[in-house]
């Protein structure tokens, strides 16, 4: 039951309730243990990290020597790894250091997402194989040697994503659920306003992270609301009572008292995050600069200008040409199916609505019979989406037997990877509508038209046809674009070969 209300004047009052300690010795003691539960993680979440690392160095390693042994070709593979691999060039323990080393410089062992940032882990690699790399290039001026350390930069940085990403996913299996994950959570205290509470309980920080277990929140208006676990006059209190290691701060608070709060809880050992509601409703990514001593906070779209464009760009280039190189034979089998199983042509070609605006060609393998576009006029009254910005039949009677199995499987997709090569598309981004669909948008759904569509995405992770609320595809594709990051693309992948392997959702 919250205690009786009293105003908060100006600043978080310090004076101890009869019969308690000094408040000093009270937040004293509660930092021991607070330093010692951060401390304790650090320590457990670092070596797990590069502990993984370690062992990614040496599959990587070991792949590249039986590499540089492989005798068939004529020794071809042999003596381009050597060339791009000098032999003799570095030791493993002189790997595992610079490599090692790169990351620490980086953060990428640091709390939160910082050990999972795709830019940082790319150019930790970058910084740890060029402490490597430096000496031969300068001294032979080798061509390929610097396209091997362009190529072990982006394997390397590769491995680093993917294999931060299994590493994310074996620590959610082994904690599972209950009991255990509520002892390794962060116990956070909540402070916001009553105006600002249901935004911050909501926020994806508390809601979809199993990093904080929430054990109290303190009104921090004047006069606590009847139905609050307290004030902030109870702050003290409370920290040393729920075992507090983690203050969030929600909404805007007065400065002094703001300060007065941030004090407080640093004197408790705590960790204080603030969420401030401007910054959480707005899509841009903020990053705190310094100009002339005076910090200030840069706000940017994050992952669609620039450099990060570039990137996406490369991989794309380069995944999508790879593929087409290896999956011919099974492109070129599908195409003899597809042309011996119905009459019409092998791809099915269709007009798609893309990066801002722009009209291209999408490729597929055909799945329908030949009259099907004449058709879909006459069926669309059966569509399964209740909104005619969405169009798809279920049981659909114009497509052929292998047509049925080419779309569960979404081997009819693979033709796209041409299109991605071309640049009309991306391996990973919103799916592209048709001309007609979009004449139907509302201002907000131009939002999808922002990037380059791709093969997959999130609607395709996030429900596939399962999903069918054209508002919530769009809210998931949008905040896919706010967030961007390669390992965002990566993860949706990976995702998606479980989809298309369990044919969730497929029609």
């Amino acid at each position: 039951m919250a205690a009786p209300a009293r105003p908060i004047t100006a600043r978080v009052r310090l004076e101890p309730v009869a019969g308690e300690e000094p408040f000093p010795l009270i937040l004293e003691r509660r930092a021991r243990g607070a330093l010692r539960t951060h401390l304790t993680r650090s320590l457990v979440r670092t070596s797990t990290l590069v502990t993984a690392d370690l062992l990614m160095f040496l599959a990587l390693r070991f792949v590249v020597d039986r590499l540089a042994h492989v005798t068939s070709l004529h020794g071809y593979v042999a003596s381009l790894v050597s060339s791009l691999v000098p032999r003799g060039a570095y030791s493993l323990p002189q790997l595992t250091a610079s490599i090692v080393l790169g990351l620490f410089i980086l953060r990428n062992y640091g709390a939160g997402d910082d050990r999972r940032d795709s830019r940082a882990l790319i150019a930790g690699s970058a910084l740890g194989l060029g402490l490597l790399y430096w000496n031969q290039i300068w001294v032979t001026r080798s061509p390929l040697l610097i396209v091997g350390f362009g190529v072990g930069v982006v394997v390397l940085g590769t491995a680093l994503i993917v294999e931060r990403l299994i590493v994310d996913q074996l620590v959610r299996s082994l904690d599972g659920i209950g009991d255990r994950r509520a002892r390794k959570a962060l116990r956070a205290l909540v402070i916001s306003s009553p105006g600002d509470a249901d935004q911050t309980g909501h926020s994806e920080l508390l809601e979809q992270s199993d990093e904080f277990t929430v054990v109290s929140y303190l009104d921090a208006s004047r006069i606590p609301a009847p139905d609050s676990l307290g004030g902030l006059r109870d702050l003290i209190g409370t920290i040393a009572r729920e075992r507090v290691d983690t203050v969030i701060i929600g909404g805007e608070l007065d400065p002094a008292l703001f300060e007065e709060v941030v004090e407080l809880a640093d004197s408790a050992g705590c960790q204080v995050l603030h969420l401030p509601p401007w910054l959480m409703a707005t899509p841009f990514e903020p990053r705190m600069v310094w100009r002339r001593g005076v910090p200030a906070i840069s706000l940017t779209r994050p992952g669609l200008r620039g450099q990060q464009l570039l990137l996406k760009r490369g991989v794309d280039i380069a995944a999508s040409a790879t593929s087409l190189v290896l999956l011919f034979p099974i492109l070129a089998l599908i195409g003899l199916a597809v042309k011996l199983s119905s009459r019409g042509p092998v791809f099915f070609r269709q007009a798609r609505v893309g990066l801002g605006g722009d009209t291209f060609w999408i490729y597929k393998f055909r799945t329908m019979n030949q009259d099907a576009e004449e058709r879909r006029a006459q069926m669309v009254t059966q569509s399964m989406y209740p909104d005619r910005r969405l169009f798809k039949v279920r049981n659909d009677p114009r497509v052929t037997r292998l047509g049925r199995f080419l779309r569960q499987t979404s081997l009819d997709e693979l033709p796209q990877l041409w299109n991605v090569l071309r640049g009309e598309m991306s391996l990973v981004g919103p799916r592209p509508p048709i001309p007609t669909e979009v004449a139907l948008y509302e201002e907000h759904h131009f939002t999808r038209l922002c990037m380059r569509p791709g093969i997959t995405g999130p609607w395709q992770v996030g429900g596939r046809n399962n999903l069918t609320d054209f508002e919530e595809i769009v809210r998931l594709e949008a905040s896919y674009m706010r967030r961007w990051t390669i390992w965002k693309d990566v993860e949706i992948l990976l995702r998606t070969a479980t989809v298309v392997l369990r044919m969730d959702g497929a029609h």
